[in-house]
C-alpha cells in the first residue's frame, strides 16, 4: 500500500530493502525504504517515495554533501539532517531507524 505524499510525515519507521537495479532503479518506492550500499545509501523520500542516492558511510565521507551512518543496519542513524530536494521537500532526521520531520 502506497502512502499519500506528506512533506511533513514524521515517526515513519525506516524499512531496509534491496532495490532491483537490473533495469535501472525505479523512480519511486515505498516512502522510508532504504538500502545501504558501499559508500552510499539509496533512499526513498519519507514524504513522497522518490528514490535517490546519498553519499554516506562511517566515518562520514569527505566529499560534500555526505552523511555519517551509525547504529545497526536495520535501524540506522544518519547525520546531519536529510533535506530531500527535487521532490516534496521533506526535511528531517533518521534516528534509530525512525524518520522524523523538522
Amino acid at each position: 500500500m502506497k502512502l499519500a505524499v506528506d512533506a511533513k510525515r514524521t515517526n515513519l519507521k525506516a524499512t531496509p530493502t534491496v532495490f532491483d537495479s537490473d533495469e535501472g532503479f525505479p523512480e519511486f518506492a515505498e516512502p522510508g525504504s532504504f538500502e545501504i550500499r558501499k559508500g552510499m545509501v539509496m533512499m526513498a523520500c519519507p514524504g513522497c517515495g522518490r528514490l535517490s542516492g546519498m553519499t554516506a558511510g562511517y566515518p562520514k565521507p569527505g566529499r560534500s554533501p555526505s552523511w555519517e551512518i551509525s547504529g545497526p543496519p536495520e535501524a540506522p542513524t544518519f547525520s546531519p539532517s536529510i533535506n530531500c530536494v527535487g521532490c516534496c521537500g521533506w526535511h528531517g532526521y533518521l534516528q534509530n531507524g525512525v524518520f522524523n520531520s523538522c
